[in-house]
C-alpha cells in the first residue's frame, strides 16, 4: 500500500481511525457474547468433559500466534483494506459454520477446528487495522492514534 502518512488533526485521518475504532467495537462485541458461555455451552448441554473444553483456549491461542505473521504476509501482499474487510467476513461465514455445527451436536473437534479459524481470522482483522493506521498516520501522532482506537473500540462493549 502506498503510504499517505498524515497527521491526525486532518479529517479524513481522524474519521477513518473513528470508523476503525467502531469496527473493533463490534468485533470485541460479537467475540465477548459468544465465548464466555460456550464451555457452560458445551461441558453441561452437550456433555464435553471440562479437560476437553478447556482445550479450545490453547486452540484459539494458537490460532491467534499463527493468524498474526499470516496476516502481515497477507496485508503486505494484498493490502490493508482486504484485510480489514475480508476477516470480519470469513470470521462471520465461521461463526454461521459454528452454529450449524451446534444444530447438528458435531463432534468437539469439528467445533475446535471453527473456532480455531474465528481466531485465525480475528487476526487479520486485528492486524490489518493495526498496519492501516501505521500507513495513514504520522509517527508522532501514531500514539494518540492507537490510544484512540483501543479506548473508543472498548466504548462500544
Amino acid at each position: 500500500m502506498k503510504s499517505n502518512v498524515t497527521n491526525l488533526s486532518d479529517d479524513t485521518v481522524l474519521r477513518r481511525v473513528t470508523a476503525l475504532s467502531v469496527a473493533w467495537g463490534f468485533n470485541t462485541f460479537a467475540f465477548s457474547i459468544v465465548y464466555p458461555f460456550l464451555p457452560l455451552y458445551l461441558n453441561q448441554q452437550r456433555g464435553f468433559p471440562m479437560k476437553i473444553v478447556g482445550l479450545m483456549y490453547p486452540i484459539m491461542g494458537i490460532a491467534a500466534i499463527i493468524g498474526g505473521p499470516v496476516a502481515g504476509i497477507l496485508a503486505d501482499r494484498f493490502g490493508r483494506r482486504q484485510l480489514i474487510i475480508g476477516g470480519p467476513v470469513g470470521r462471520s461465514v465461521v461463526f454461521l459454520v459454528l452454529a450449524a455445527l451446534a444444530a447438528v451436536h458435531a463432534p468437539f473437534a469439528a467445533i475446535a477446528a471453527g473456532l480455531f479459524f474465528s481466531s485465525l481470522l480475528g487476526a487479520f482483522f486485528q492486524n490489518g487495522s493495526n498496519a492501516y493506521v501505521t500507513d495513514m498516520v504520522a509517527g508522532e501522532d501514531r500514539t494518540v492514534a492507537f490510544s484512540t482506537l483501543r479506548v473508543l473500540s472498548l466504548i462500544h462493549i
